[in-house]
């Protein structure tokens, strides 16, 4: 498979230099919907055509990088992502009785505008099967931006680059994740306010971490719906992207190295994101330090925002459509019921008067009594509507009709319940967990 590169490329003094990557010996069947496979390193050939190397050398060699990461650059190129350009070449001795020299290119990775404009929907960037090749190739030629230091925000630990040839991009010792040193940075430190509110209702006496946390999850409720201050503890801002400065130029572009995402611009941060996750290990009684925010922190709000004229039948949101729907399960017609219908003046579902105990008050009078007496069955329907069906009748009357489903709907709209109730949301095996916590 050939990829495309620059080709007829003309260098400054006039030679024109071609660039071609072709990739051998890749599975047929992983090219699908988009998806590149992960190839050898040394099946991904780059070929070089240049008048400078003399009367129209060809050189074909492998780069020198991770299966993953090599992979990734011929996927990025083929989509116009990214292009390559030869930036420098040297020659290297023959060795022994070969008497072709060994050609060393040293290859620039330019990011195209299309890159930027397909990473615009962050996401769209999460569904495209592209993402896990920029990544890849961003942790093989910008291997600085995929350290932990890098990614969680420690300033001063990223090697500057302005073009020095020396510059170093081997992996730090830190580029794997280091979750001892990440718990500890996030552990709360010993010196945080406890809760100092009175708790009469809680049993328990708290210990010292579970006062500290129990007062965190307090001040992140009540500051849900406050500005805070630049100087608050509570504010966190998440390295969203990462400043990646672009070689030989006064420009950068921002990588977001948890989604591979790619923009000229910083992604925009919310200035304080509210609530708050309780991490704590098992054991540790999350449960309890629960109970205690909510023991400390509940809910006030105004009756006079709730209002006391409803109707019921306002309130009503069931689908409006003719269709059968009896509590005896009968969602059609059938003729083994030869009985008169009713029809909900609300949601217009038609149900067995013999089935809902309904019984006209008033003698009926049919629209056609032959074809009455053919199905010995009739139909009544309110005066708001009137319909004729198919081999049955249709009678008017002034009585009113409302289903037992819409019934139970305007008495449970008419109830206006005060609450300071949470709402706990669980699986439903730890519901009984938390019934018998709450209740010890």
């Amino acid at each position: 498979a050939g990829v495309g590169a620059p080709e007829g490329e003309r260098s400054g003094d006039g030679g024109r230099r071609s660039l071609r990557l072709r990739v051998r010996d890749a599975p047929e069947d992983g090219f699908r919907l988009g998806h590149w496979p992960v190839v050898p390193s040394d099946c991904v050939l780059l070929e070089y055509h240049s008048e400078e190397l003399g009367g129209g050398v060809f050189v074909s060699g492998c780069f020198d990088g991770p299966d993953e990461g090599v992979s990734g650059l011929a996927h990025l190129v083929s989509l116009g992502f990214v292009t390559l350009r030869v930036w420098e070449y040297s020659s290297l001795p023959s060795d022994g009785d070969d008497l072709t020299p060994a050609i060393v290119l040293r290859v620039r990775v330019e990011v195209m505008d299309q890159a930027f404009d397909a990473c615009e929907s962050l996401l769209e960037v999460a569904r495209q099967p592209w993402r896990k090749s920029l990544m890849n190739v961003m942790a093989w030629v910008r291997p600085e931006v995929t350290t932990s230091a890098v990614m969680y925000g420690m300033d001063g630990l990223v090697p500057a680059t302005d073009g020095d040839d020396d510059c170093d991009f081997s992996p730090k010792s830190d580029s794997q994740f280091d979750l001892a040193a990440f718990y500890e940075a996030v552990k709360p430190s010993t010196d945080a306010k406890l809760l100092e509110d009175e708790l009469p209702d809680l049993l328990p006496h708290l210990r010292q971490y579970q006062l500290r946390a129990a007062n965190w999850m307090v001040q992140r409720e009540k500051r849900n719906t406050t500005v805070p201050s630049p100087n608050d503890d509570y504010v966190h801002h998440a390295p969203y992207c990462v400043p990646v400065d672009f070689i030989s130029k006064n420009s950068r572009m921002f990588y977001n190295p948890f989604n591979g995402n790619v923009s000229l611009q910083p992604e925009p941060s919310p200035p304080y994101v509210s609530g708050g996750i309780l991490a704590d290990e098992m054991g540790l009684g999350k449960t309890v330090e629960l109970l205690a925010c909510i023991f400390a922190h509940r809910s006030t709000f105004s009756t006079d925002s709730v209002s006391q004229t409803r109707k019921e039948i306002d309130l009503i949101s069931r689908q409006k459509r003719d269709r059968v729907e009896c509590i005896c399960g009968a969602a059609s017609e059938s003729s083994a019921y030869k009985g008169i219908w009713v029809q909900c003046d609300t949601c217009d579902a038609w149900q067995h008067g013999d089935c809902v105990g309904y019984s006209p008050k008033k003698d009926l009078t049919f629209d056609d009594d032959d074809v009455l007496s053919k199905n010995e069955k009739g139909t009544m329907k309110s005066k708001s509507r009137r319909q004729k069906r198919a081999k049955f009748s249709i009678a008017e009357t002034e009585e009113n009709y409302i289903c037992a489903v819409c019934l139970e709907l305007a008495e449970a709209a008419q109830t206006t319940v005060f609450s300071h109730a949470t709402l706990i949301v669980c699986p439903s095996p730890i519901l009984a967990q938390w019934h018998s916590e709450i209740t010890r």
